[in-house]
């Protein structure tokens, strides 16, 4: 049973990840309109998110995957996913608690990898 932790772990965290870059792409105009108290069209705010986060994650994978790119994503996605998950009816709460899920993930999988080397 341990020996295929490492393999949930991962796929649960990207997973996640990805849900939470969709939840942010989304949460980007509500958070603008909740920051400013203008409107923003999702519209527009959503595809200049995605142009946003996908030049986040291009960086990320050029960087050959290192800790300041991605901790660049995960810090955006806190920021603008619970908005996201607004938009589907959570609470802003319930929201950041699974923007923030995927670094124990992370967290569990440098255990992981220590324990078992």
């Amino acid at each position: 049973m341990l020996k295929y932790l490492p393999e949930v772990a991962i796929f649960g965290a990207l997973f996640l990840s990805l849900l939470n870059v969709l939840a942010a792409a989304f949460g980007l105009g509500p958070a603008l309109t909740w920051a400013t108290g203008l409107p923003f069209w999702v519209s527009i705010s959503t595809p200049l998110a995605f142009v946003g986060i996908g030049i986040l994650i291009y960086s990320w994978i050029n960087s050959l995957m290192s800790n300041f790119s991605g901790m660049a994503i995960y810090f955006v996605n806190v920021m603008l996913a619970p908005f996201g998950y607004e938009l589907l009816g959570l609470p802003y709460l319930i929201g950041l608690a699974i923007a923030a899920t995927p670094l124990p993930f992370y967290s569990g999988l440098r255990w992981l990898s220590e324990k078992f080397d």
